[in-house]
């Protein structure tokens, strides 16, 4: 039997701030390879524009000239400037491929619920505690551990071609001290290519778990939430908005 409170509404998730002019609201979101902590976080969500970004690197870079000459501080105008188009060309040249699944299109068939003692987990559509739009799943347990997991196959995936990958999920945690794998497991040997193991307080919102970047060496993996039982009272995450990316050459 399913405990989770039905009384209290679902709050919305942090809300991103105004835009930049030419800038997208959710510019933070679309480039996560060049965050190794992209977490959804109040704090962090203050939006820079590009030109103070400019300012403020360059002010930064000034600090550390020399004497003050202005020799100086072109050469470090120009050092900056030389960095910051090396990287963009680097990227430029790359290719990103990303997966998004916000349990609405085929759930039933995608993901798939296990557990090994008293727990369970179940889809639920009602719209009540989903991200978006509607549909996310629940995972609780008592005892061991339950889990809901999807097939990911990474298109792009060739012999001889690397690519760096990531994986991020929501969770809204039902309980205190809520401990969650985020796993990514080769499905063949059933190990683990990346794990991220968090502790979550119980939030009215959703909190993003983001992996480390790790490298897939097969077309297949298996990305997998698991709730780990704690001190025998029932605990739970929501479950939903899933994205893997990956950038290869």
């Amino acid at each position: 039997m399913c405990l989770r409170p039905k009384t209290e509404p679902c709050e919305p998730a942090f809300p991103l701030p105004e835009p930049c002019h030419g800038h997208k609201a959710d510019a933070f979101e679309i480039n996560p390879l060049r965050d190794t902590n992209p977490v959804r976080d109040r704090a962090r969500f203050t939006r820079i524009c590009q030109s103070q970004i400019n300012h403020k690197t360059r002010k930064q870079y000034m600090k550390l000239v020399p004497f003050g000459g202005s020799r100086f501080r072109l050469l470090a105008v120009l050092w900056v400037a030389a960095l910051m188009t090396g990287f963009a060309a680097s990227s430029a040249r790359a290719s990103l491929w990303q997966l998004q699944d916000d349990f609405e299109l085929n759930a039933p068939s995608t993901w798939h619920f296990e557990h090994s003692a008293v727990g369970g987990g179940f889809l639920d559509s009602s719209g009540v505690y989903s991200r978006s739009p509607k549909t996310d799943a629940y995972v609780y347990v008592t005892t061991g551990f339950s889990s809901v997991g999807r097939i990911v196959s990474f298109t792009p995936f060739l012999p001889g071609r690397t690519l760096n990958a990531f994986a991020r999920i929501y969770l809204r945690p039902w309980g205190t001290n809520v401990k969650v794998n985020f796993e990514v497991i080769d499905p063949a040997t059933w190990t683990y290519v990346s794990l991220k193991t968090v502790t979550l307080a119980n939030s009215p919102t959703y909190q993003a778990v983001t992996t480390d970047l790790f490298v897939p060496y097969k077309k297949e993996v298996y990305v997998r939430v698991s709730v780990l039982a704690g001190n025998g009272t029932q605990i739970g995450v929501e479950v939903d908005d899933l994205t893997v990316q990956a950038q290869y050459y």
